[in-house]
């Protein structure tokens, strides 16, 4: 087994990131996002749903701003 590959990432809108990976190789993959609260600047940290296919959602909470995505992976056991 080995980790999901071909995966990509982006954030489509200020309500979070999304992402995919083409290959799971046996593995799991999720999106990640980083959302800006604008009255304070601070930056938190949302993960999606694991996921073997399909596209994963990471959402913002409350007034936060996505700001950057990314993508998480893992071997399934």
């Amino acid at each position: 087994m080995a980790h999901p590959t071909g995966c990509s990432y982006e954030v489509p809108g200020k309500w979070g990131g999304v992402a995919i990976c083409s290959k799971t190789n046996g593995g799991a993959y999720r999106a990640l996002v980083l959302c800006k609260n604008p009255d304070n600047g601070k930056i938190y940290n949302y993960a999606g749903q694991w996921r073997i296919t399909g596209f994963s959602y990471a959402y913002c909470q409350g007034n936060t701003i996505a700001s950057s995505a990314g993508v998480e992976t893992r071997y399934n056991n």
